[in-house]
Order: structure tokens, then sequence, then C-alpha cells
């Protein structure tokens, strides 16, 4: 039953996902863009939810003002993503593996949708997509999406964050939104594609965080700063 289960939510998530995808390459020319964009993401990532069969407990939603951020989340799980987007209801894009862009169809959705590239391998263009990030959500009304961690993780404690973002929320002067997403590898894992929807799924938001005051010099207190906020509900 539930490898039943998990093949019909993965089918529906994929049919979902195209079905939304189509519509922002096909509107990507409009003036409205950025608000087709944002109707989009969101309905996607509550479809999903949906599908996905799991109850969303949501802490500190009313910290979410009228402003962007640089959302910051721990990383357990692919259900992630949709979790934050079906919640957070603003246009929001993220950094995301370059691997991703090579799949067909697939990488015009991320393109049309505004996703950046990062090439992990090469800091090089590491740095141009930090670069790049910085330049987009300055001329953009987006809030940024990053999970530092850089990957999905099996352990209970947060890994080492990467410094990228960082680097952009002291380059941008955009807030810092902690998020910390507890529960979510219990529905879904990265060692397996079957879901188990009896599970419920914590969603804390924690106050912003300021970072006009910080440089690239202290941007690692900035950093351990968001990290104990993020695990303290883990």
């Amino acid at each position: 039953m539930k490898k039943i289960k998990s093949l019909s939510f993965i089918l529906l998530t994929w049919i979902t996902t195209f079905l939304f995808g189509i519509i922002v390459i096909l509107l990507n020319w409009s003036d409205k863009r950025n608000r087709i964009f944002k109707f989009c993401e969101f309905y996607w990532a509550k479809t999903v939810i949906f599908f996905s069969g799991i109850k969303l407990n949501i802490y500190g939603q009313e910290n979410i003002k009228n402003k962007r951020y640089i959302f910051c989340s721990n990383h357990k799980s692919a259900l992630d993503i949709p979790i934050a987007l079906s919640i957070i209801n603003k246009p929001v894009v993220f950094l995301a593996k370059k691997q991703l862009f090579k799949i067909p169809i697939f990488n015009l959705i991320l393109r049309s949708s505004g996703m950046i590239a990062v090439d992990r391998e090469n800091k090089s263009k590491a740095k141009q997509s930090v670069d790049k990030a910085i330049e987009k959500i300055k001329l953009s009304n987006n809030s940024l999406l990053v999970y530092p961690e850089g990957t999905r993780s099996f352990k209970t404690k947060l890994k080492p964050f990467k410094k990228g973002c960082f680097i952009i929320a002291v380059k941008s002067g955009i807030p810092i939104l902690p998020i910390s997403i507890k529960g979510a590898e219990k529905v879904l894992n990265k060692s397996t594609l079957l879901i188990n929807s009896n599970h419920e799924v914590d969603i804390y938001f924690h106050k912003e965080i300021e970072t006009k005051n910080y440089s690239l010099e202290n941007k690692d207190i900035l950093l351990e700063k968001v990290r104990e906020q993020i695990g303290s509900k883990l």
C-alpha cells in the first residue's frame, strides 16, 4: 500500500510540476510574470503538500513581514522546498545545483522561474553564482530561499554551513529569516522514495536577523547566529 501511495505521489508531483512549469515558461514574456510566478510557485507547493497527505504545524508565521528576505533553512528532505514555499507566499527564487539545469524541460522551468545555478565543484563559478544572486534580488522584489548545508543530511545535527548565502546577505543588506523544519525526513528522506504520511512536520519561522551591521570580515558570526537559531528547534 505504501509503495502504491508513494508511486502515486511521485507521479502526481511530476505532473503538477510540469503543468505549472509550462505556465511559467509560456507566460514568461508577460509584464505580469512576477505575479504569475508567485501564483504558480505557491499553488505548486500547496498541491505537492496536499498530495503528500502530511499535516504541517506552523509556528512564527507572523514573523514574515511584507519585505524581502533571505530564508535560510535546514535540509533533510526533498519535501523541504514545497513545505517552505507553501507557507511563505512570496515570490521566491533559490540556488539550485547545476545538475538540475541539465534535465530537459525542467531546466527551462528553472530558468524561466529565475532560479540560479550553482557549480559547487568550481570555486570561480560558485562565486559568479553568488554575484548573480546578489544582482538578481537587488533588481527584483524576490526573496531568496537557501539551504546552507548544501545538501540533504541523514544526521540529526546540522551539517557545516556553506558561506555563500551569508556573503549574499551582507552584500545585499537583506535580512535573514531562519527556518527550522522538523520531521520532514520521517515522511520522505534521502535514502528512499517511499513516503510515510503518518508523521506531522513542524515548521518554525524565527525572527529576522538584520545583516546591515555585518561585513565580509565578520560574516562567520552571522553564520553562527543563524545556525544556532535553526538548530534550537530541531
